[in-house]
């Protein structure tokens, strides 16, 4: 594969951006898997909530609505008693319709991915991504399922982030980081064009948020 060179950047710009543009050639030594894996590691926290945040984010959107009903306190109580005894799996399941049993589904699927159990964590997004009603949430939910389908048949995972990075429906930054993830399949197969047109197609999202920044290694 034949790289062009870099452009020579000046000692303090280069060390301004050293943590956030990666040097291309690392790039594109490293494969493109070992890339998908890191980059989940390194940003799934933008992706996963934590429980104690959840906790509060049920309070406030169905607690709000029904406190002192009998329903909310028993489905707490449920979630308790599941997340204790490691049964989460089974409370997803008898639950599927509500917010707690979402972000449930979250968790599992981080520990999944994690893991490298990738079908599970593909399970467990999609379970999310049906139970959250918080657009932010499922399109984090939705990313989800597509790196986890990447990793388990590369081809219907490209599908899927292209299909989230057209949805105008989904979050500037979450259509940023499908575009991004695109980008670096093309650089890893030589396809300098292929992610430069993916980088700008960045440029264009106004919410685009850091990966305004990230995208500067394509261009």
């Amino acid at each position: 594969m034949q790289i062009d060179p870099k452009k020579t950047k000046s000692p303090a710009k280069q060390s301004e951006n050293e943590e956030e543009t990666p040097n291309l050639d690392a790039v594109l030594e490293t494969s493109f898997e070992d890339k998908v894996q890191r980059y989940w590691n390194k940003n799934k926290l933008s992706l996963i909530i934590t429980i104690p945040l959840c906790f509060i984010l049920v309070g406030a959107f169905q607690g709000y609505k029904m406190v002192e009903e009998k329903e909310v306190i028993e489905l707490q109580n449920a979630y308790q008693n599941a997340y204790e005894s490691d049964t989460l799996d089974g409370f997803i399941g008898e639950n599927s319709e509500t917010l707690i049993a979402g972000f449930a589904a979250l968790k599992l699927a981080n520990e999944a991915y994690k893991s490298e159990d990738y079908q599970g964590a593909l399970t467990y997004f999609k379970q999310a991504e049906q139970s959250l009603d918080d657009q932010a949430m499922k399109s984090r939910a939705s990313l989800g399922v597509a790196f986890s389908s990447l990793n388990i048949d590369e081809s219907e995972g490209i599908i899927l982030l292209q299909a989230l990075l057209d949805d105008p429906s989904k979050l500037d930054t979450v259509r940023a980081e499908a575009a991004y993830a695109l980008a670096s399949k093309a650089s890893s197969e030589g396809a300098t064009d292929k992610a430069k047109a993916y980088a700008k197609e960045i440029q264009t999202l106004e919410n685009a948020g850091s990966w305004s920044f990230r995208i500067n290694q394509f261009l």
